[in-house]
């Protein structure tokens, strides 16, 4: 089936007013040598008069008050930033850790991504203070206590995946979803073997030949709804990421591995699993496929 890919090329895949008061501030800074040195400039002149006395005595009131006033304002601002980083105590952290860890196993039982704005408003009550101090110490907490690295996938989103190495990759084939991660897990394995992506026409090709679905049938009494476990589901639960090619009537679609996959499913499972479907062919005989699975524990090490 994919013995025609060896030796393919693969393909590659893949948007402030504080600025504005430091400028000020230097501003006045400035205006303050400036004054003060053309001031004693004036008052050491024995031709000086009196009106450039004056003069000189409240361009320096001028430029004390602007100086004090600079001062005044970052003062403020100083002491707003350290009311807003109170350091809070031992126990408080852990409290506040232990919910956000609560909160984040309730999501994942879903599958969906965690969001930085969802933790904010159901557990820090809409705040953000402390967020970055509680978020370090929930990322500790998951891995020497449960086994489970929280991962930053980008856009403030979040997704946990195993730290413990399995004989099965991390894909959790529980009771209620086995069948769901039977299909995934097959999917995957025809992603990674065909180049890293596919479309979605080559997609349900595929699955039409594995007897999965059948012409525009798509549902399966151990699988279920195919098309929505597919299109909606494992797209949703950040398996696979879906990319449209062209827009208009006839939109088509791509989909590649989504950064749970890319996170809980390992290279060399797949290809083991495709290699004992095949008879037990070397891994190696997957070229192209070998080498990414090598890379990639590469960057893992």
């Amino acid at each position: 089936m994919y013995s025609r890919l060896r030796g393919s090329k693969r393909r590659t895949y893949y948007s402030t007013s504080e600025d504005e008061d430091s400028g000020d501030n230097e501003n006045n800074e400035n205006i303050y040598k400036s004054t003060s040195s053309d001031t004693r400039r004036f008052l050491s002149q024995d031709s000086g008069t009196k009106e450039m006395k004056k003069n000189a005595k409240i361009i320096e009131r001028k430029a004390f008050s602007q100086a004090s006033s600079s001062e005044y304002s970052d003062r403020l601002s100083n002491e707003r930033l350290k009311r807003e980083s109170k350091n809070i105590n031992e126990q408080e952290e852990l409290d506040l850790a232990g919910r956000v860890i609560r909160y984040i196993f309730t999501i994942e039982k879903k599958k969906n991504a965690i969001t930085k704005a969802q933790i904010i408003k159901n557990v820090f009550g809409g705040s953000t203070k402390n967020y970055s101090q509680i978020l370090q110490k929930t990322k500790l907490l998951l891995s020497q206590v449960f086994g489970y690295q929280l991962v930053d996938i980008g856009s403030s989103k979040y997704i946990i995946v195993n730290e413990i190495d399995n004989s099965i990759p991390h894909l959790n084939f529980n009771k209620s979803t086995k069948a769901e991660q039977v299909l995934l897990f097959i999917i995957l394995c025809h992603i990674f073997m065909y180049e890293d992506a596919c479309t979605e026409e080559n997609l349900w090709d595929f699955l039409t030949r594995l007897k999965i679905i059948k012409e525009d049938n798509f549902q399966h009494p151990y699988f279920g709804d195919v098309k929505k476990l597919v299109t909606v589901d494992f797209v949703a639960q950040q398996y696979l990421e879906k990319k449209v090619l062209n827009k208009g009537d006839s939109e088509k679609y791509e989909y590649k591995w989504g950064p749970r996959a890319e996170n809980e499913v390992s290279y060399r499972d797949i290809l083991e699993f495709v290699s004992k479907v095949y008879g037990g062919r070397s891994l190696n005989s997957w070229p192209l496929q070998y080498k990414t699975m090598l890379e990639k524990e590469g960057a893992n090490v």
